[in-house]
């Protein structure tokens, strides 16, 4: 699952990661990639492990046959 926001403050952090959380649940992911602006970092929240990445990094990945789950996507 893929979040992207380009900045995360106090008033919108929660929203985003819940939203992250949420459509992971339901399709019984156990991680979850939020592209930011300039945050890279992982996190624990609510049983999820979502990764936080820069979209400039995000962009330059090598692996973008990959999901953020490690299951390759389909050509």
């Amino acid at each position: 699952i893929i979040q992207v926001c380009s900045i995360l403050t106090g008033d919108n952090e929660t929203r985003e990661l819940m939203g992250l959380v949420e459509a992971a649940q339901i399709f019984n992911f156990k991680k979850g990639l939020l592209i930011t602006y300039d945050i890279e970092k992982t996190i624990d929240f609510k049983n999820i492990e979502i990764q936080m990445i820069p979209a400039w990094r995000w962009l330059l990945t090598k692996n973008l046959n990959y999901t953020s789950h490690g299951i390759k996507c389909a050509n």
